[in-house]
């Protein structure tokens, strides 16, 4: 998604934050192929919906909305929101018509 590695924190195995795991470990390569294309679904989706929130905040139509190196862009134009703002937005919709976010049935 073009996030800055700086911004993203990986916990790994920190019972005092995730005290129970479903799984025993991934024991060789089978993670990537389950996971990886989960993943990638996830990802397909969160920029879907940040579309849709970047388009409510910049007054445009999602379908204009351009997503490139983290920023938000209202295609043929200099009118951005940066990756941050659309994302505090989505977690605090206090004036976000919720409808228009929703993905999928």
């Amino acid at each position: 998604m073009g996030v800055s590695m700086d911004n993203i924190e990986i916990v790994h195995g920190d019972t005092g934050r995730i005290p129970f795991c479903m799984g025993r470990g991934t024991y060789g390569s089978r993670s990537i192929a389950v996971g990886g294309s989960a993943i990638m679904k996830a990802l397909d989706k969160i920029e879907d919906k940040a579309k849709k929130i970047a388009a409510h905040l910049l007054e445009a139509s999602a379908e204009d909305i351009e997503f490139k190196d983290c920023i938000f862009r209202v295609a043929g134009t200099d009118r951005t929101k940066a990756f941050a703002e659309v994302s505090l937005a989505a977690y605090v919709p206090h004036n976000f018509p919720l409808e228009k976010a929703r993905t999928g049935p």
